[in-house]
């Protein structure tokens, strides 16, 4: 048993709400609303979530967060482990049905936001391939933590 385990696991509900725009301006926004769990270390907090993918297959999502660092971890038909620090460029392996490609992870922007009964986490980050920005990205994560 982990004896950094300060809450147990417990019902969230989960919305994440992205905006990716390209270099040419061209923007497209995704939004994804899910039941999840959440647990709490004296390292980190940890969202636990299983959503619908493109073809209907499961894609399992872990988000990591304390108040420095995010980490989006995602395995399904595609998968990837994304690390958000301001300021900070990380790399990753996206990997698709079509193969595996290495992005860079460029942070601009970390938000947090706690209010009675919710966590808001804001991202402003851009995409990098070996030619440039691929894409400049908004994400909002909001957790909505069940009030008895």
């Amino acid at each position: 048993m982990n004896k950094n385990i300060k809450t147990d696991k417990s019902n969230v509900k989960i919305a994440i709400m992205g905006k990716q725009t390209s270099p040419e301006g061209e923007t497209s926004t995704s939004r994804t609303i899910s039941p999840g769990f959440f647990t709490e270390t004296d390292i980190k907090k940890e969202i636990f979530f299983t959503e619908k993918g493109g073809s209907d297959e499961e894609v399992k999502t872990r988000i990591l967060y304390d108040e420095n660092m995010v980490e989006i971890i995602r395995d399904g038909a595609s998968s990837s482990h994304m690390i958000f620090e301001p300021g900070k460029a990380n790399m990753t392996k996206y990997r698709t049905s079509f193969g595996t490609l290495l992005l860079g992870v460029s942070t601009k922007k970390l938000e947090f936001y706690t209010e009675r009964g919710k966590t808001t986490i804001r991202l402003t980050y851009e995409l990098l391939d070996n030619t440039g920005i691929i894409s400049t990205n908004e994400t909002v994560i909001s957790i909505r933590f069940s009030i008895e």
